[in-house]
């Protein structure tokens, strides 16, 4: 008798939790989505960023007590071209377009 009660309760209890969590769930037309505002801010950000990796950003960054091996101008005005291999060797923007180098370069910005 008392195993009986137990199982028509555990049952009665799991048919009312089970319509608990139905009633809970968001029907998929009611989901949250992107507002446009929320993309365009996000479309602000990214371009935010972009434009803070062009060189254009920084056309007059002074780069002190950095010479270019080059052209021997110093400091170097602009984007600042450093050798990967070679411990000091600096091109400045113009000398990286013009002269070769057998080695990459790392592209420096801002200097700092």
């Amino acid at each position: 008798m008392i195993k009986k009660t137990i199982k028509e309760r555990t049952k009665e209890f799991m048919s009312e939790l089970k319509s608990e969590n139905t009633q809970q769930r968001e029907p998929k037309s009611t989901r949250r989505t992107a507002s446009p505002e929320q993309i365009d801010s996000s479309t602000q950000r990214s371009t935010q960023r972009s434009s803070l990796l062009d060189e254009s950003f920084y056309p007059n960054e002074v780069h002190h007590n950095v010479i270019c091996d080059g052209c021997n101008k110093g400091p170097i005005v602009g984007v600042r071209y450093k050798c990967t291999v070679l411990k000091d060797f600096d091109y400045c923007q113009d000398c990286e377009a013009t002269k070769p180098h057998p080695h990459t370069f790392l592209k420096i910005k801002k200097h700092g």
